[in-house]
């Protein structure tokens, strides 16, 4: 099956295996189920471990059921005790890094738009063309 979306995200490997981490109406809905002020709680991950493990777990099981839906595969979703044993404590601003970069890719904004630009630079955020 042809992937019906452009299938933007910051990769994330795990044991020789690449998943994209992204932002799309399934994880804002879980993220908006989980935590108790939806995507605001992601101001501070790096610090709420639980936090961090579950959305890590929720992103990269979101990768895998749709890798699963377009290449017609049945890889297994992982569960978040696995997740805590791959990822340690210095890992986790990394990952934290890589999840606002992958909020980051997936909003709407586009490149060029002066106003948006101007805020992104104020913010350490570089957009490439």
């Amino acid at each position: 099956m042809k992937e019906p979306i452009s299938y933007r995200g910051e990769p994330l490997e795990i044991h020789g295996k690449t998943y994209y981490l992204r932002f799309d109406l399934n994880i804002l809905s879980q993220i908006q189920e989980h935590f108790p002020n939806g995507i605001e709680d992601l101001d501070n991950i790096e610090t709420d471990y639980e936090g961090l493990r579950w959305l890590i777990t929720a992103e990269i099981n979101n990768a895998i059921e749709y890798s699963n839906f377009i290449n017609g595969t049945n890889e297994a979703k992982l569960s978040e005790k696995e997740v805590g044993w791959i990822f340690d404590i210095p890992s986790m601003i990394g990952i934290s890094q890589k999840i606002k970069m992958a909020y980051i890719e997936s909003s709407p904004v586009q490149i060029g738009d002066k106003e948006n630009k101007e805020e992104d630079e104020k913010n350490g955020v570089s957009q490439q063309e």
